[in-house]
């Protein structure tokens, strides 16, 4: 929130949780794999979120022909892109935990402060488990206007993703104008 006003922006909890009740809870299952996959992201290809934030519980595994709960497979999970490009597979969290991830509202509204966190989930070596975990996007209205705050320029907001846009198309080629 500080670094929103600090650029001359809205609060984004103001956007997010004043002026919104658009908070979308899924839960995610993934199929699972016949084979080992050659596409390390075959689960869910490489995308940013277009919430604000979002929150991930712990993924957990099932083996397909028996149905008991399993470890995850060697490889298998959430992987994320750094904003230098660099490819990361994330290790599996405490199954206390919650994971937050920026979206691409929040680089917006944050005038490029705030980047949305590319990502992709990997079935990783082992097939025959599925995945299963659960999301909360906290997303704008849909009434919400998605404005570059005073003070900063759409190019600060469409900037950062130029080192990732052979992962997933840059913000600039999809997002053709917003009110700055």
């Amino acid at each position: 929130d500080e670094i929103a006003k600090e650029a001359g922006g809205v609060s984004l909890s103001d956007v997010t949780h004043a002026r919104s009740r658009l908070h979308v809870g899924r839960l995610l299952h993934y199929y699972p794999r016949p084979k080992k996959q050659d596409d390390a992201a075959a689960w869910c290809g490489w995308h940013n979120d277009n919430s604000v934030i979002t929150a991930l519980a712990p993924a957990i595994y099932f083996d397909d022909k028996t149905g008991e709960r399993v470890p995850a497979p060697p490889g298998a999970g959430l992987m994320a892109c750094a904003r230098s490009g660099e490819r990361c597979r994330l290790s599996s969290p405490p199954q206390d935990a919650v994971l937050f991830q920026i979206g691409e509202a929040a680089q917006v509204l944050s005038g490029g402060a705030l980047v949305a966190t590319p990502h992709a989930v990997s079935p990783g070596e082992i097939s025959g488990a599925s995945r299963e975990s659960f999301a909360l996007f906290v997303e704008p209205g849909w009434d919400e206007p998605l404005c570059v705050p005073e003070g900063s320029s759409l190019e600060a907001v469409l900037a950062p993703d130029d080192a990732r846009g052979d992962i997933i198309p840059p913000l600039r080629t999809r997002l053709k104008s917003v009110p700055v």
